[in-house]
Formats: C-alpha cells, structure tokens, sequence
C-alpha cells in the first residue's frame, strides 16, 4: 500500500455530492473547544494553497508578494521563489514538498531541507508526489516543458525522481506504484510502440504495443499517447510484482512473472465520465485498470466485459477463475471510477453492481438498496463498517449499510474513520456555513473547513478551518 498527493490538485475544492459520508458514532468537538487560532491570513496569502499535515500539527501555505512566492511551513518562511507549485505534506511527518522556480530561472525540487535541481525545465503545477507508508521513501513524476527557439511550449515527456536519483525521461510514464515495505518503485514508460516495466530504475520487461490499442492525440502538441488509462501495476506481498499489460495474444493478466490470464482486447474508457468501447472486440475484454488488491497485498482480482445475448456482462475475475460475479452495469457507469475492492483476508469482494439504470453497493451476500447514483464506499479500518452516499431523484441520501441517513446539506467532504474502526467525521455545507459533523450533529459553523478532519494514531480529530481571515486548528482533547 502506498500513500499519494497528486500536486495541482487542491484538497480544499469542493467534492461532488455523490461523495462517501456518514456512520457517525462520535461526539462533536464541541463550538470554541479545543480551537487554537494559528494564524491571521495575510492579505497577499495564497488561501486555496492552505494544506495541513496528516497529523494535523503541521500547516503550510503560500505568499505571494511582489512577484515572487513564499513558501511558510508553520507561520516560517521555508523559501521565497519564482513560482511554486502546489505544496504536500509526506506522510506521518512535516516535511513539506514542491517543485519551484528560483527567482534566477532555474528549477527546484524541494524535500523538507534538502533541494534539488532537475536536468530539464518542469511545469511546478505539473509534478506529483508519491511516498511510501511511512514517509521514508518518496519520489517525484515531472512533466518536462520543452520550448523551441522562439520560447513557445512544445511536447512534453515525463521523468520520475525516486529518493533523490534520476531514474530516467520517457515520452509516458503511468503512476509509479511504490512496494508495501517503501523499498521499491515500478511504472510503465512508453517511447513509441513498446512498452516497459520499470523497477528502481531498472528496464525490466519490454512489450509490443497491441495493434488494436486506441491512441489519443494531444491537438496542441501534436503527442500521440497509447498508455491513457491503460497499463496497471500493483504489488502484493513479498514484493511480488503483477500487472496487465500487452501479450502476443492481446493483454494478459500478470503475477511474479507467470501469465494468469489472456484477453484479446482492452476495455478503455476517457475522461468526462464518458464510456467507449473497446477497439476491435471479438471477445472477453479486460477493463485494466480495474486490477485491485488488499490493502496488504493478498489476492488478485479484475473486472472483464463480455457480450452475452446482446448484452454487456461485467464478471469479476481472480487467480483461479471466475468468481461468480456478474453484474449487468448501467449504461451510464463510468469504469474510470472505482468499483471493485478486495479485503484484507484476499477473499471478500466488495463491487458497484446494478442493472437498468440502478446501482448498488454489494459485499460477499450482503447488497445494498438500489439507487441512481452509488458513490465508492468507503470502509472502516477493521473492515466491518461500510459507509457511502447515493443520490436519487436529485436528492442527497446518506447511507450506512442499508439504512438512510437523511440530511439538511447541499455538499459534503471526504469521509474518514478513527484508527479503531468506532469513530467517523465528514465536513458537510449548510446554508450558513461549514460544519464538522458527528454523531448527526454539527460543530460551530466557519466560513470553510479547510482540510480534515483526520485522526491521529491515538484517534484524536483534528481540523482546520477559516472564519474570516482568522485560520483555527480544532482538536479533541
């Protein structure tokens, strides 16, 4: 398992309503309780680039002022720059990391303390942090900006950055994955028609791109890219590497070496929520990106399409087989989303399944009411809680396990649960404001909640939120 940040993306932008909330068993921190003011935003603060560490003991923001930016970590300047971009905290720490433009030109990477310099020009909003579990390890993907001679944008290619050493500049490069013990990094790169697992740097297996794969055209650079949505990495336990990636025959599944399964084609899927179907199908198709493991690397499971009696039939594939999972989808279901986890015990099986237009939320034989739109569950660390949001005749419903939770709000947050599976929070929009909400009541209202609420490793909620230029950390004693 590994923990990410995708940089350019603010944690503070409003979620859409069909997001995870509620199983509330929690009490609320109570209104001027346990709220420390941190500090008073100054009027050239870079507000939306507020961001708090996973403790929620650190905070760390953006100032801009006379053309240049400063970078303060805990109300200390860290660094005064070109151009930053946006800024992330590692894991279980309060080192902070970024890309920047020094006020001279040149480009930095920025880790805690140390810096960096990149051997190419990169887009600072375009770089995306990945760590390992515990913050030990960390890297960077880079998108490189390539200029001609009159200083315009040309096409791009990506390098990735692994504790501090170049592993190398491709023309694409999917998410690297980082082992479960922090220790090793793997990605797909592509440069014309192969491709190639990377490990540590390392070119491992090289592929040929299938004819069939559907290839997408950048219009403004003119970049052809075949790897969109398309190969998967992930990693089980002891470091055993599987994937779907190309095969002589079209697309295979593939563990620790050894092929599990082959299909002829691949099911893809864009942006936007829209659905496309697959290049030249003749038969069973794997959706790739669907290939899911445990939190601690045990089992293997995917989804694979296939046309029976006019109809597409979505089944849920694993090591041995078939596992006895059919699913009719509603025509409008994006793939692109979340839709099949896998417990910790490799065995049970949690999917969004429906049919003619409903969608619901099934675990091993237990499957929730049906609804027109389902969001992703989200589980309680044990394993034993569900909880998700569903929305139905354009009216926001609250649910946990199969009773509904009925609600005054017009927007909710990302939903968290205490490390000990008991406790859950969520922030939640009211007419007047934003609220921390537990156990069905809500906390002293603030014009936003700015990040959290998360729990520490002793399950007490921290959250930070903004009244006027006043920015508080609230926490539970």
């Amino acid at each position: 398992m590994f923990v990410s940040t995708f940089f350019g993306h603010s944690p503070f932008s409003a979620l859409p309503t069909w997001m995870i909330i509620t199983l509330i068993t929690i009490q609320s921190v109570p209104g001027g309780a346990g709220e420390e003011r941190l500090f008073t935003i100054p009027p050239a603060c870079d507000m939306p680039s507020l961001t708090l560490s996973d403790s929620g003991t650190h905070w760390a923001a953006l100032s801009r002022q006379a053309g240049s930016v400063s970078v303060l970590v805990d109300g200390e300047i860290k660094g005064t720059f070109k151009e930053v971009g946006p800024i992330v905290f590692g894991p279980l720490g309060s080192q902070v990391f970024y890309c920047a433009q020094e006020e001279d030109g040149r480009y930095s990477l920025v880790a805690g303390s140390s810096r960096m310099e990149p051997p190419f020009a990169v887009l600072p909003d375009r770089c995306t942090a990945f760590f390992s579990d515990d913050g030990s390890s960390c890297g960077l993907g880079l998108t490189e900006l390539i200029t001609d001679a009159k200083g315009e944008k040309g096409p791009g290619r990506y390098g990735v950055v692994w504790n501090a050493k170049w592993l190398g500049v491709w023309q694409e490069v999917t998410y690297p994955v980082v082992s479960l013990d922090g220790k090793h990094v793997a990605f797909f790169v592509c440069d014309g028609n192969r491709m190639q697992i990377i490990v540590d740097g390392v070119p491992k297996e090289s592929m040929a791109v299938p004819e069939n794969t559907m290839r997408i055209k950048d219009n403004s650079t003119g970049v052809v890219s075949v790897m969109f949505s398309k190969p998967k990495i992930v990693w089980l336990q002891d470091n055993v590497l599987a994937y779907v990636g190309p095969c002589p025959k079209g697309w295979c599944v593939s563990k620790g070496g050894q092929t599990l399964a082959e299909y002829p084609c691949l099911d893809w899927s864009g942006g936007n929520a829209l659905y496309s179907e697959p290049v030249g199908q003749t038969g069973a198709a794997i959706y790739s990106t669907s290939l899911t493991t445990s939190s601690d690397g045990a089992g293997l499971v995917w989804w694979v399409c296939e046309r029976i009696e006019g109809k597409k039939v979505w089944k849920v594939m694993g090591e041995n087989g078939p596992t006895g999972i059919t699913t009719e989808m509603d025509p409008s279901w994006n793939p692109a989303r979340p839709s099949l986890w896998l417990a910790s015990d490799g065995r049970t099986i949690t999917y969004v399944g429906g049919q003619t237009g409903r969608s619901t939320i099934c675990r091993g034989d237990w499957k929730s009411s049906a609804f027109e739109i389902v969001g992703p569950p989200v589980f309680s660390p044990d394993g034993q809680k569900v909880a998700f949001t569903a929305q139905e005749k354009n009216t926001l419903v609250k649910v946990v396990g199969d009773q509904r939770v009925g609600s005054r709000y017009t927007s909710t947050g990302l939903a968290v649960f205490s490390p000990d599976s008991q406790r859950l929070a969520y922030r939640a929009k009211m007419k007047a404001g934003w609220h921390v909400v537990v156990e069905g009541k809500e906390g002293k209202s603030y014009d936003q909640i700015l990040s959290g609420p998360v729990f520490d490793k002793a399950g007490r909620m921290s959250y930070v939120a903004r009244q006027g230029a006043d920015v508080f950390l609230l926490s539970e004693d």
